[in-house]
């Protein structure tokens, strides 16, 4: 999953997620590989598989919002709305959620796909290939392979639980799925 993950963020062509709702786990997986992320004012954000104690999977958590505020949200499993996912750089754009998909065709036709642009087809390929050059200059390469290999630790140890601490599974064998994922988000507010 992390290579496909990997070919959509380094794919030739501009990007556009369209983000409406819940956007969680591997959907905002998805809409941090695209080049533009445009969210409409219902959209919930964040990896709920941190809840259960997995380390998360994609990397770009750091890219997309910096250092403390990634930290913030994959130590805490907090999830954000979409004004506060604009304002630390989540999303590019946050319109009205009956809006949507007129203000991504517009943001598609500024963007011209296949022009390239307001700069023409030269500068977005120069743009694209200059920012894949800039993360794995910042070591984007090390940091997918990193992150797969400690989701994977993560999803191996999370069956051996400490003495008190939530077992998502135990409860989801106990008291059903619901009732386990009510027990898992109850220290969160969202």
């Amino acid at each position: 999953l992390m290579q496909r993950w990997q070919r959509i963020f380094s794919h030739s062509k501009h990007t556009v997620a369209q983000v409406h709702g819940y956007c969680l786990g591997m959907a905002c997986d998805l809409m941090m590989v695209c080049r533009t992320a445009i969210a409409s004012d219902d959209a919930i954000f964040g990896d709920p598989s941190v809840r259960m104690g997995y380390a998360t999977a994609n990397p770009l958590w750091i890219w997309r919002v910096g250092p403390k505020k990634a930290k913030e949200l994959l130590l805490t499993g907090r999830y954000i709305d979409a004004r506060e996912a604009y304002e630390v750089g989540l999303v590019n754009l946050v319109v009205p959620e009956g809006r949507l998909e007129e203000e991504v065709d517009l943001a598609m036709e500024a963007i011209d796909l296949s022009a390239g642009g307001i700069a023409g087809a030269d500068a977005m390929a120069g743009f694209i290939t200059f920012g894949q050059a800039a993360y794995n200059l910042a070591g984007l390469g090390a940091a997918w392979a990193f992150a797969a290999g400690l989701h994977a630790i993560s999803a191996i140890q999370r069956r051996g639980f400490a003495p008190g601490e939530f077992n998502f599974w135990e409860a989801r064998d106990g008291v059903g799925m619901k009732g386990a994922i009510a027990g898992r988000d109850a220290p969160y507010h969202k």
